[in-house]
């Protein structure tokens, strides 16, 4: 029932007034420990973040990191992390 009840929720939207902004790059990286002293990566986010800031770094410049996102809200650039997203 509710299944069918969003479905027809979406079947009534109309994409033409749907507006997608990709002038702001961002990429929110959540999940697994980052530590740059380990010797050991202890997640595939701190591997991907140090690989990215050695190799990559047109991509890294992009990341956002989800324990630095509180700082969005504080600057006001984002109202919450729906709209961010």
């Amino acid at each position: 029932m509710f299944e069918e009840t969003i479905k027809k929720q979406f079947e009534l939207l109309d994409i033409s007034n749907f507006n997608v902004d990709i002038s702001h790059r961002l990429l929110f990286v959540c999940g697994g420990k980052v530590d740059v002293r380990a010797p050991i990566p202890p997640s595939f986010r701190d591997r991907l973040l140090t690989y990215t800031a050695k190799h990559a770094s047109e991509l890294h410049e992009h990341f956002i990191l989800a324990e630095t996102f509180k700082d969005y809200f504080k600057e006001n650039a984002y109202p919450d992390l729906l709209v961010f997203e």
